[in-house]
């Protein structure tokens, strides 16, 4: 997310009321809220930030279309079983820091969706 992409301040509707924003802080603790909310209620927490962000943020402004990438990188090379450099050697730090950050985010909402599912 990039604060200049926002247009500061603004009022939208939240779950909570109408409430005015006036920084990219106050955008990452409603979304911070509405991932606990979701988690504590038992609803898929992706699922219900991309929801109900649509009702106070553009969605141009908040999502990262390079971290969208690498999602989609992520997805294709473990589906397909591809590697996304030549090999190791190739691959840059920040990507592989990356990859990991993503692989054990994935791990932890399957860990969820079983740990719910078993409920």
């Amino acid at each position: 997310m990039q604060e200049s992409k926002f247009k500061f301040p603004y009022r939208a509707r939240t779950p909570e009321g109408f409430k005015r924003f006036d920084s990219i802080g106050d955008v990452y603790n409603q979304l911070l809220n509405t991932a606990y909310e979701s988690e504590k209620e038992g609803y898929k927490v992706g699922e219900a930030v991309y929801y109900e962000h649509l009702f106070w943020a553009n969605s141009e402004d908040l999502i990262d279309t390079r971290s969208q990438t690498l999602i989609k990188s992520y997805m294709y090379c473990t589906e397909s079983g591809t590697s996304p450099y030549p090999s190791l050697q190739d691959t840059p730090a920040d990507y592989i820091d990356n990859w990991m950050i993503i692989r054990d985010e994935i791990n932890h909402i399957r860990n969820l969706e079983v740990k719910n599912a078993n409920k």
